[in-house]
């Protein structure tokens, strides 16, 4: 086995490398339409190389318009990341040349907020381990919950939101010392995990008193 990359083993702050992947199809209920029942939505994961912190996004089709959108909401709510890492597999080059009308996008967009995007290399998966890792729990996580059944795009991104919380509450190790809480990728982003109860903090030092605003 080789070398981690620096991106694994760099003391960075979170989601400063991040890993992208798309997944799905997912049938989708089309509300308010009499002629259409049903669509397909997809899931755009981020993960942080380094603390395997994740977000996700759900998007409607695979055009370049809707996963910009997905990235700048990405970027807007975590943070400009110093780069981007993706496949060159079929999430990015299969329907309607996907990869081709995005390329272009990509790279404007990418000088615009001032982030590298890197491609693995052509048929190599085990480049990406850390990304289709998360696609298959985030997965797991997806039909445990539905059974296949068709939700609307609505109930997909409050399930999707509620699968982030428990992927970002994962221990990131197996053991811990007795007396001490497995550190998640939660801990790097809130300070606990996301599905955690907060802290006991001394309500008296939170207290704000009006002679303190003058």
């Amino acid at each position: 086995m080789g070398q981690l990359p620096k991106s694994r083993v760099n003391c960075i702050p979170v989601f400063t490398e991040v890993g992208v992947d798309l997944a799905g199809p997912f049938l989708t209920k089309c509300v308010g339409h009499r002629s259409i029942k049903h669509s397909k939505s997809y899931l755009a994961i981020f993960i942080c190389m380094t603390y395997k912190a994740t977000h996700l996004e759900i998007v409607s089709d695979l055009t370049a318009e809707k996963f910009l959108e997905a990235l700048q909401h990405f970027v807007s709510r975590q943070g400009c990341p110093l780069s981007l890492n993706s496949d060159n597999a079929t999430n990015f080059t299969g329907l309607n040349n996907f990869f081709q009308t995005i390329e272009d996008d990509l790279v404007s967009q990418a000088a615009k907020d001032g982030f590298h995007w890197k491609f693995i290399p052509p048929s190599s998966p085990n480049f990406g381990g850390v990304w289709e890792a998360a696609v298959k729990s985030a997965k797991k996580h997806l039909l445990s919950v539905t059974h296949g059944q068709a939700l609307t795009f609505e109930e997909y991104s409050t399930l999707f939101t509620r699968i982030e919380a428990i992927l970002n509450s994962l221990p990131l190790c197996a053991g811990t010392e007795q007396g001490t809480e497995p550190l998640t990728p939660g801990h790097f982003l809130i300070g606990r995990p996301l599905n955690g109860l907060p802290y006991d903090v001394d309500t008296q030092t939170l207290a704000v008193y009006p002679e303190d605003l003058n």
